[in-house]
């Protein structure tokens, strides 16, 4: 039977050279003929013939790459209009879905059997950090964020006058607004600019990607170091309060 299929992934990626060389290996194995479309970030839409143009672009912020499409026909010139396939690596920051698999007119067994082998490429290329980008992730760091401000003022304010209650009550309500804004704006800026939903790690944007992780490494190894110091500090003082006293 002669069918077609779409399917789209909706999770952050990174992509590297060799992934883009592997993708490029795994299609040119059947289709006679490939080629490449590039759209950068100011708009401008490039077609290609090779992947090594896609490798060598210098890849810079304002003219990053937004969408990589690999196209593939089982038959030499014909129109790529409509391929027999189309692998397609989207940027989440202006696309709805970071990845989509397009075929068309292939046999059942050849629809199977490309549909496996982008589901597990696809996994391969899934950003570790995935899981932060979703909005279950803000809303339970504002709930976490909101009960440990909302133990620290109950614990120091006066609860017992009627008025207080008033005032207090009113005072956590203010505090969950300010909580969520916090989760759900500054917090989401500061692990999308580390952390983005689409890294086409190539040129440029390979070099940026190194100095953010190693920016997260130092941050949270400063975090870790700071927790451990602060707790052996605590102990030492209490046992040398409790040599004294």
């Amino acid at each position: 039977m002669i069918g077609s299929l779409n399917k789209s992934y909706n999770f952050p990626v990174i992509v590297t050279a060799e992934d883009l060389k592997a993708l490029t290996d795994l299609l040119s194995h059947d289709f006679k003929e490939i080629q490449y479309e590039i759209n950068t970030k100011e708009g401008t839409r490039y077609t290609l013939n090779s992947i090594e143009e896609i490798l060598n672009y210098s890849n810079p912020n304002d003219r990053k790459i937004q969408r990589i499409c690999i196209k593939g026909n089982k038959e030499k010139d014909k129109n790529f209009i409509f391929p027999n396939i189309s692998v397609s690596i989207l940027d989440k920051s202006k696309y709805s879905k970071s990845f989509e698999l397009e075929i068309n007119k292939l046999e059942e067994t050849e629809i199977c059997y490309y549909s496996q082998r982008v589901d597990e490429f696809t996994k391969r290329i899934k950003a570790p950090y995935w899981w932060l980008h979703k909005h279950t992730f803000y809303f339970i760091s504002g709930i976490l964020l909101y009960l440990l401000s909302a133990f620290l003022y109950l614990y120091n304010v006066d609860n017992t006058e009627p008025l207080n209650k008033v005032y207090n009550i009113l005072a956590l309500n203010s505090v969950g607004i300010i909580c969520m804004f916090i989760s759900m704006v500054v917090l989401e800026k500061i692990i999308f600019f580390f952390s983005p939903e689409c890294c086409i790690a190539i040129g440029e944007q390979k070099k940026r990607k190194d100095k953010l992780d190693k920016r997260k490494t130092l941050i949270f190894t400063t975090i870790i170091a700071t927790l451990i110091l602060g707790t052996l500090s605590s102990i030492i003082a209490y046992y040398i309060i409790q040599c004294f006293v």
